[in-house]
């Protein structure tokens, strides 16, 4: 008696479109021309040719997919900065209290403190602000309904 295989056949991934290729290219060619010397280069490293370079750099689409590539990662940046704040003010509060530590990397230990200190206060103060221009601009909306009626 022979075994048959259990596992479930793998099926082949689906075939890439022709529009999902052109936009993966583009894309890559966005990020080779980003961190290439020429736009030869670029296009070598992803694989089309200069000519084919030349046109796309002339298009929307490039442009759309140069600007994504090119966008800052605004919440990823922040998620970043705010697990190291912890860390570093441990890392100073270290300094701060080693009696072996100079005096100028207690005073760079302090300022470290007081640059985030400051950073922390002017964002809650932005913070603030904000929701109360927010409730200005929800106020005015409702006057403005209001008047309509």
């Amino acid at each position: 008696m022979t075994m048959q295989n259990a596992s479930p056949k793998k099926q082949n991934p689906k075939p890439e479109s022709k529009r999902a290729r052109t936009q993966r290219l583009l894309r890559e060619f966005a990020l080779h021309l980003a961190g290439s010397p020429s736009v030869s280069n670029a296009a070598t490293l992803t694989g089309i040719s200069r000519s084919q370079a030349t046109r796309w750099i002339r298009s929307e689409a490039f442009l759309q997919a140069f600007r994504d590539i090119n966008k800052p990662d605004f919440l990823g940046i922040e998620s970043l900065a705010k697990s190291l704040i912890g860390p570093a003010l441990r890392a100073a509060g270290k300094v701060i209290n080693d009696e072996a530590a100079s005096s100028t990397a207690k005073i760079n230990a302090l300022a470290i403190v007081a640059r985030l200190t400051l950073e922390f206060n002017d964002r809650n103060e932005l913070e603030r602000e904000l929701a109360e221009l927010r409730e200005y601009v929800e106020a005015h909306k409702k006057e403005q309904r209001e008047q309509e009626r």
